[in-house]
């Protein structure tokens, strides 16, 4: 998984080959194929529910937060 920005002044051929009207735009590109976030505003929560719904269901790991924890002392315990 990667992550880009554009800038639509500059890259002409690309910004039309996406079929970007509009700045900001957020575009993401899932085996080949772009799927284009059409909401009218950004935020954290709105933004993971496009990618929860547009991304294959295997690639995103839920991490439990106390496992997150507990992992993150193990390894500061290992490295002391």
């Amino acid at each position: 998984m990667g992550v880009g920005t554009l800038h639509v002044q500059m890259e002409h051929r690309l910004t039309n080959k996406l079929r970007l009207r509009s700045v900001p735009s957020f575009v993401a590109i899932v085996n080949g194929k772009p799927h284009y976030y059409t909401r009218s505003q950004f935020g954290v929560t709105l933004v993971r529910d496009f990618l929860r719904e547009i991304l294959p269901r295997d690639i995103i790991t839920m991490v439990c937060v106390l496992g997150y924890i507990l992992l993150r002392y193990l390894l500061i315990y290992l490295l002391v």
